[in-house]
C-alpha cells in the first residue's frame, strides 16, 4: 500500500514540475517518427520485388530487434 502512495506522490510531482508532460511528449514525438519511418520502409518495400521470406525477416528484425534467428555469428 505504501508503494502505490509514493508512486501516486512522485507522479503528482512530476505532473506539477512539467517533466511527466515532457516526458509524454518526447514518447509521442519518438512514436510519430517512429512510425513514420516505418510507413517509408513499407512503402520501399512494396515498390521493389524482393522474396517474401527476406521481406518478412528484415521487417522482423526491425521491429522486434532479436537477431537469434539469424544464426549465433550474428554482432550484437
Amino acid at each position: 500500500m505504501g508503494i502505490w502512495i509514493m508512486a501516486g506522490v512522485t507522479f503528482r510531482e512530476a505532473a506539477r514540475k512539467k517533466m511527466l508532460w515532457m516526458a509524454l511528449a518526447a514518447g509521442g514525438a519518438f512514436l510519430t517518427l517512429f512510425g513514420t519511418g516505418l510507413h517509408f520502409q513499407a512503402k520501399d518495400f512494396a515498390a521493389h520485388s524482393m522474396s517474401p521470406v527476406l521481406r518478412r525477416e528484415i521487417s522482423l528484425t526491425m521491429l522486434t530487434n532479436d537477431h537469434s534467428h539469424l544464426g549465433r555469428h550474428t554482432l550484437r
